[in-house]
């Protein structure tokens, strides 16, 4: 990321967006989308320069009314940095539905991710192939999302976390000597009390046939 670039308009940034399978929108302080992901632009039929408004009778009224409600807090300067809890699950008209999460970016811009929960009525979930990434963009894309406002860690071949980045600590609440060395599973126990043994295992075992 070049100097004085926010973080909404760095490249890399947005190249590392084009390889997820979420949906991933970036939005202005007037609720227009600035990006979109691959993911979104197959899946919502969407373009910079929409106003969010557009998606209505894709999302929903609701679903749209809680994201410019939340763009209308972050240019206020009333929404907190990170863990913007989502809407209820949204269902698309064929069948598809997503979970909406929402947080700011910088001052001015902030993402909303539409990650896609469940396929209803054997609808076949949307499909990206990553695009290939040069060694040398691979780094960048590393440390920008290292230095960003997304939570990352740094995982083992055990997944315990070696390391973690500011905003992971922003998000958990948690110092980072008590996160090094635990799976991220985990730490719903030291938030939540009396998880059974079989919870955590059927999570793990689950995410490590992935």
């Amino acid at each position: 990321m070049s100097p004085g670039e926010s973080w909404a308009q760095a490249q890399p940034l947005r190249q590392l967006f084009d390889q997820l399978s979420d949906a991933v929108l970036l939005l202005d302080a007037q609720a227009r989308i600035s990006f979109a992901n691959i993911a979104a632009l197959r899946s919502l039929s969407c373009e910079a320069g929409m106003p969010v408004d557009q998606l209505r009778a894709t999302l929903g009224n609701a679903a749209v009314d809680w994201v410019r409600a939340r763009v209308a807090s972050h240019v206020l300067g009333r929404a907190t940095s990170h863990g913007q809890p989502g809407t209820p699950d949204v269902e698309l008209k064929d069948g598809r539905r997503v979970n909406l999460a929402w947080m700011p970016m910088d001052a001015v811009h902030s993402i909303l991710r539409l990650q896609f929960v469940a396929a209803a009525r054997n609808v076949a979930m949307p499909s990206v192939v990553p695009r290939a990434v040069p060694a040398a963009a691979a780094a960048e894309l590393v440390r920008v999302l290292w230095r960003s406002p997304f939570p990352a860690t740094l995982q083992d071949a055990s997944f315990r976390i070696v390391d973690v980045n500011q905003a992971y600590l922003d998000f958990t609440g948690f110092a980072r000597d008590k996160l090094i060395g635990i799976d991220p599973i985990e730490i719903r126990r030291l938030i939540l009390a009396n998880v059974p043994d079989d919870d955590y295992i059927g999570i793990r075992a689950h995410w490590s046939t992935k």
